[in-house]
């Protein structure tokens, strides 16, 4: 009888192979890999440090890379935090040179590996290891072309003769198996005769456009790791000019509230003063970055502002009613 003559999930007394269930999860997921969550089976080192490491509790999703798994997944979990240590787990490394070690968690089947265990119920079919001496340039354990089911966790990378684990040794290589997103655009044309000039020396600054609908909020997921910003001025009015100074967008309130902010780079503008006298152009400025969310910020509502400052005096930047603001804010949860 074929492996999978019976689909997920039929009644009647009918059997169901292991190959449709791990079939039946892969598809329900889209053949994701990775942690379940941002904090899942993140590595630490020791407390205090030694010649270990300590696995956060969690779970993952694993492909099946045995010979002849493929179109199938495995799901493991972990309850507690695990050690990994002792001398041929993670040895010292020689007096000669450095190593980088991969730690993983993988699954050992027997259907396809080993011997059946004599206790099925108690045997350890998920497990966390260490693969010793991989390349310190190592990113994925697809590199290494296992032929088991297996995610990496962190790379350890010492020093020569070197036995403890610091936190500095640790790149964490986890990736979200099913990272979840929370994208808004805000956008708004200016009306009215104001003029807004960007005219606030350094080191203050001031909101720029100032006005009442530029005042925007997005609620800041609870899941939320990480923000893409980007944020435009359409339509500066600029001139003959010996002004510089810079702009930037902000989530969050200024100051401490308990909350945090998260703002991104500074870009740097700067004026002609050598174009034509009585001539007025209109550009368009940007600026973006990827910012990590604080804890405090997550599940709660903030306010957006785009601001600016002058470092160099001369005619300010200014915008009209032929000017617009736009702002494109992407969460996305990765591992933390």
């Amino acid at each position: 009888m074929a492996a999978d003559s019976t689909p997920w999930f039929v009644g009647g007394g009918a059997e169901h192979s292991p190959e449709v269930a791990r079939g039946e999860l892969y598809d329900s997921t889209g053949g994701a890999e990775g942690i379940s969550s941002p904090q899942s089976l993140r590595v630490l080192p020791m407390t205090p440090t030694g010649n270990g490491v300590r696995v956060a509790p969690g779970g993952c999703l694993l492909l099946n890379r045995y010979p002849g798994g493929t179109l199938q997944t495995y799901s493991a979990r972990w309850f507690s935090e695990q050690i990994l240590n002792g001398p041929t787990v993670l040895p010292p490394t020689p007096s000669g040179s450095g190593r980088t070690d991969l730690v993983i968690a993988r699954i050992l089947d027997p259907q396809y590996e080993g011997n059946a265990p004599a206790n099925p119920n108690g045997f350890e079919y998920r497990r966390l290891a260490v693969i010793q001496n991989v390349s310190s340039s190592i990113r994925s354990i697809r590199e290494l072309g296992l032929n088991y089911p297996a995610i990496a966790l962190a790379k350890i990378t010492r020093p020569a003769n070197r036995g403890d684990v610091l936190a500095e040794h640790i790149t964490d290589l986890r990736e979200v198996a099913q990272p979840k997103t929370y994208r808004r655009l805000f956008t708004h044309n200016l009306e009215g005769s104001t003029v807004h000039a960007l005219d606030t020396a350094s080191p203050s600054s001031e909101y720029w456009p100032d006005f009442a609908e530029a005042i925007w909020e997005i609620d800041v997921p609870e899941w939320a790791t990480h923000a893409n910003i980007v944020a435009t001025w359409g339509g500066v009015r600029v001139s003959r000019s010996a002004a510089q100074g810079t702009i930037w967008a902000r989530i969050g309130r200024p100051g401490d509230w308990g909350e945090g902010n998260v703002r991104t780079q500074d870009v740097k503008w700067a004026l002609d003063p050598t174009a034509a006298d009585g001539v007025e152009m209109r550009e368009t400025w940007g600026v973006s970055d990827d910012v990590t969310i604080p804890a405090a910020m997550r599940g709660t509502r903030q306010p957006i502002r785009l601001v600016g400052t002058r470092l160099v005096n001369g005619g300010p930047p200014r915008m009209d009613n032929a000017s617009s603001i736009m702002v494109d804010v992407q969460f996305t949860e990765g591992p933390a």
